[in-house]
């Protein structure tokens, strides 16, 4: 395939644009700063209140369990970090490692500003906006693996262009290996594999048109197959870390995710999926980026075949899955709305304007989200109300799968037990009542004798889950958490307590 150098085809946007230049030392400063600030504001401010992955990855993060999330690389990074830090330190690693991820994740975005032509304070300006993204700064702050997977994205990106520029299969072999651990950081990556096969074949300088030709059809299907393969091997590799056995053998997701994972994408639409996980969630993740990247996508000229091709999987998938993550599924996009954005601005003292004035707007929205996230209620005040009344180290059985405090932690609550037959029960249609005296009958038989045994309270935990961003619905789940608390007060003696919102039920033998 001839391939003359992109510059030399690039239509005329302004210097250097849709050429990928040397970065060199001087150039990367303003970047590195901005993305330093930001990912040091990130650490310093971490969430009290948990969304509901972050509550099952600080459980196994505590409990040494490093390769149990589906998401294989967070947690053993959570648990280096938290083995470089100090002792008094090791709760906060998961929280630093967001942040940290943020920051690094904004640097490789910058970086890759840089490799197509931005010129330094342009690149600082577009990074600044990225910073102050909603979606960005929710999950920088939070204990998941969202900001970890922006930031293995956009350097994975960054490393792709210049693997590209390695001669022959030397090249391919090389870009195969960048894409490998974002699909550690998050199991959607392979969904991103067009884009990434198109971005390597563009800095190749492969024209758009060059791909309905025979020798660009056959250069696509070997970089395609190098690429897959390795996306195979990551995803391969990932299930023998956390369950012992290769993929879709008895369980894609292994036993300890397969009922949660599975179910969660079967019913999505039907139980879990709430009006802001879909279009709205889209919308408010990107917020001014929007606009601007619909325009920087027009004027993209040669790189828009890629660019699409990155953009609009992951999109499609996500605004179908429905899932409510405040946006952090779409975190992925943002190293290329950067670019979107940088195509999209004006030359000059203009551009730098337009990206502090959407920073601003942006950086209201998103101390906005986090607040109304913790709005209602003391996250604090769950973990004061269990110890009240359970005791030191009680049991507590949630049947709704989120544990939104992490101040649990400095009360003495070490330990949950997630009832995920609810989810079951949910799909099935499974009658209300029958699932209480289910759910008292385990209580009574196999929860609870081992802890009272030991002198420990058991608490159940009945909270209305409207009252937060719970999944599922609370429409849906409060006719089965009044038939468990009938169940429960036929069977066994209850003491209860409510407070902030939170209603938590004390179980013993009569």
């Amino acid at each position: 395939m001839a391939a003359a150098p992109p510059s030399s085809r690039s239509p005329d946007l302004g210097p250097a644009w849709h050429r990928l230049v040397s970065i060199g030392p001087r150039r990367v400063w303003p970047v590195v700063l901005v993305a330093a600030i930001a990912g040091a504001l990130f650490a310093a401010f971490p969430q009290a209140r948990l969304h509901h992955d972050g509550c099952w990855m600080l459980w196994h993060h505590a409990s040494g369990d490093y390769w149990r999330a589906l998401h294989v690389a967070q947690l053993p990074l959570a648990a280096l970090l938290g083995a470089i830090l100090p002792t008094d330190r090791f709760l906060a690693a998961p929280w630093l490692l967001s942040g940290l991820c943020g920051g690094l994740g904004l640097a490789g975005s910058g970086l890759l500003l840089l490799r197509f032509g931005a010129a330094p304070l342009r690149a600082a300006a577009v990074v600044a906006l990225l910073a102050a993204t909603p979606a960005l700064v929710f999950w920088s702050t939070q204990v998941d693996t969202h900001s970890l997977h922006f930031a293995a994205i956009a350097w994975s990106l960054l490393a792709l262009t210049f693997a590209a520029r390695l001669p022959g299969a030397t090249g391919v072999l090389v870009g195969a290996l960048c894409v490998i651990p974002p699909a550690w950081a998050h199991q959607s990556t392979p969904i991103l594999l067009p884009g990434f096969v198109l971005l390597f074949l563009r800095s190749r300088g492969c024209e758009p048109r060059e791909l309905w030709q025979r020798s660009g059809l056959v250069a696509a299907v070997r970089v395609g197959l190098a690429f897959g393969a390795a996306f195979a091997v990551a995803i391969a590799v990932s299930s023998l870390l956390r369950t012992g056995e290769l993929p879709f053998v008895g369980s894609f997701f292994g036993d300890s995710q397969r009922g949660e994972q599975l179910d969660m994408i079967e019913s999505a639409q039907r139980y879990q999926a709430v009006a802001s996980a879909s279009w709205p969630q889209w919308l408010w993740t990107f917020l001014g980026l929007l606009p601007l990247g619909l325009f920087g996508w027009w004027r993209a000229g040669r790189e828009r075949l890629w660019l699409l091709a990155f953009l609009a999987p992951g999109t499609v998938f996500f605004l179908w899955y429905r899932v409510p993550e405040m946006g952090g599924h779409y975190l992925h996009q943002l190293p290329v709305y950067g670019l979107l954005v940088h195509f999209a601005l004006p030359r000059g003292r203009a551009a730098l304007g337009i990206c502090l004035g959407l920073a601003a707007v942006h950086t209201y929205a998103a101390v906005d989200a986090v607040r109304d996230f913790d709005r209602g209620f003391d996250p604090r005040r769950r973990a004061a109300l269990l110890v009240e009344l359970g005791g030191p180290n009680p049991l507590v059985v949630e049947f709704v799968q989120d544990l939104p405090n992490a101040a649990m932690w400095h009360a003495g609550v070490v330990r949950s037990v997630r009832n995920q037959e609810l989810i079951e029960a949910l799909r099935t249609d499974f009658d209300a009542e029958l699932f209480g005296t289910v759910a008292a009958e385990q209580l009574a038989t196999a929860l609870g004798p081992p802890i009272w045994a030991q002198g420990r309270a058991v608490l159940v935990d009945l909270t209305d889950p409207g009252s937060f961003d719970r999944i599922p619905r609370a429409d849906v789940v409060a006719p089965y958490l009044a038939a468990v608390e009938r169940a429960l007060d036929a069977r066994f003696q209850v003491t209860r307590a409510e407070a902030d919102g939170w209603r938590v039920l004390r179980v013993e033998p009569r």
